[in-house]
């Protein structure tokens, strides 16, 4: 198993040491054996990406809070587009897009 920096722990679950689960599942009005509220959900894509692009869940993590981001940027954008046409007296019809 190696020594040192080498060496690998592998945590193994103990049937009669595991926490019982279901206090906490009820605590966050989960529903037990309901593997949908549970764990991970990822669109086909995203699958696809993982599992044949070479993507780790970490980049389509990243992907998903880019995207995010863009959205707020693009909400505020026009946000302030509009107050700026209403200090100048402005018509939406006369704004040039860029």
């Amino acid at each position: 198993m190696g020594e040192g920096r080498d060496k690998v722990i592998s945590p193994i679950a103990l049937m009669q040491n595991n926490d019982d689960v279901v206090p906490i599942l009820e605590e966050y009005e989960l529903e037990p054996h309901v593997l949908s509220s549970l764990g991970l959900l990822f669109t086909p894509e995203e699958v696809e990406l993982v599992a044949y692009g070479g993507a780790s869940i970490a980049d389509v993590f990243a992907q998903r809070r880019a995207s995010e981001e863009s959205e707020v940027a693009e909400e505020l954008f026009s946000e302030a587009e509009s107050k700026v046409a209403d200090l100048f007296d402005v018509d939406d019809e006369e704004l040039v897009e860029y």
